[in-house]
């Protein structure tokens, strides 16, 4: 008998392996043959049977067990006392509570409902399945859809009715409403470039053009033109908002002075407007912001500064910008200043931590906690800085002048 436990030998090993397998399989012919004469056997010849199989299945198990040992698959080790698990580190597989399920059943192809012992035909075992989950992708598919809309007459040839069809953008258009909010959902919520889709609609059979798709875009958006309205009316309302305005590119455009058109945007704690006006000057701001009444958080940009009188709000400065002045001020007057850039860099720190403070909370929620922080935090800092403010005289005359 080989000490399996003690050989490092792989070719002995190896060898050992060969003759405990022939064993098996030798013992398992022999088990599979007396099992048919079982069954074919008459009453007086089944006992003396039983006995020959009894005593095949005694010595197929000692061959297994010194083949296996206790690591066998289907016996729990007990010759050591289990270990503790450690646990997991991988995250696991990820839950999807929100995609559709869908069950597919897989059978087994006719010829591999063979029993390999036996030759007998496999039968489906009641109940009986080996599940696992795949997360799989269905490709967006376009189709030619045909309407037919059924016509109606009268017996007194008086009058014809014709069902309707379905809702369309432009007024005998071919494409859908659907097709219209695809493309828009691909262009400004995934930011997919219309000759991108283009491309991609070609690849599932679709032809069309960016002009095409852009024409579905346009025709939605005039169905938001109320809703557009009264989000500005809104906003308007506000007691406070955030104003700016920055460039928009006019590509591929010809005769033009200025190549740019701008987006000017108005912000609130719970709704954001964007219009596009050709300019950054008076007469679009006060297209944008007359009505507002409230505080108006903005950069140094000198036309809201003189329209707050005229339109009736308050500005007010955000900190990056009014930290540039005092920047420029150090230079002149370091003891004065340099106080209130570390107070402004404060401000800075304690917004930080408001933002990780109300990360994943409710709207309502997160708005107080941070209303609170700032009036615990920031309010006694930002009044010191106003104090420190009024004493520092370091600007130069034309420089205090241009601003």
């Amino acid at each position: 008998m080989v000490d399996l436990d003690r050989v490092s030998d792989l070719e002995l090993l190896r060898t050992v392996a060969k003759v405990q397998d022939a064993e098996i399989r030798r013992l398992s012919k022999q088990l599979l043959l007396v099992t048919k004469e079982l069954a074919a056997a008459k009453k007086e010849d089944s006992v003396a049977i039983q006995e020959r199989l009894s005593v095949l299945e005694k010595e197929l198990q000692e061959v297994q067990e010194r083949a296996y040992g206790h690591q066998s698959e289907r016996r729990p080790r007990s010759d050591k006392p289990t270990k503790e698990k450690k646990p997991q580190t991988g995250h696991g597989p990820t839950p999807q509570p929100d995609l559709p399920t869908v069950t597919e059943l897989h059978l087994l192809d006719q010829a591999d409902r063979a029993c390999p012992s036996c030759g007998g035909e496999l039968k489906p075992w009641l109940d009986q399945f080996e599940d696992s989950e795949e997360v799989d992708v269905v490709d967006v598919k376009y189709v030619l859809k045909k309407h037919r809309r059924q016509k109606y007459r009268c017996g007194c040839g008086g009058c014809i009715e014709t069902a309707l069809g379905p809702t369309k953008l432009i007024l005998g258009g071919r494409y859908s409403l659907a097709f219209a909010v695809h493309v828009t959902i691909e262009k400004y919520c995934v930011h997919m470039p219309l000759e991108r889709q283009a491309k991609r609609m070609a690849w599932a059979g679709l032809d069309v053009t960016t002009q095409t798709l852009w024409d579905q875009l346009f025709a939605l958006s005039r169905c938001f033109s109320v809703a557009i309205k009264r989000l500005h009316e809104y906003l308007l309302k506000k007691e406070v908002l955030m104003g700016d305005e920055t460039r928009w590119p006019l590509l591929g455009v010809k005769g033009r002075a200025s190549k740019n058109w701008f987006d000017w945007v108005l912000v609130a704690d719970d709704a954001v407007l964007h219009s596009i006006h050709e300019t950054r000057s008076n007469d679009a701001a006060r297209e944008v912001l007359t009505g507002f009444k409230g505080t108006l958080l903005t950069d140094g940009y000198g036309v809201y500064s003189s329209l707050a009188t005229e339109l009736g709000y308050t500005q007010a400065h955000d900190w990056c910008h009014a930290r540039r002045y005092f920047i420029e001020a150090e230079a002149t007057a370091p003891d004065e200043v340099g106080p209130i850039l570390d107070d402004i860099g404060k401000l800075f720190l304690i917004e930080r931590d408001i933002v990780a403070s109300f990360s994943g909370q409710p709207i309502e929620r997160a708005l107080e906690i941070r209303r609170t922080m700032r009036e615990r935090q920031s309010r006694p800092i930002v009044e010191a800085i106003g104090a420190k403010a009024t004493q520092v005289k370091a600007l130069s005359r034309a420089r205090s002048v241009a601003r």
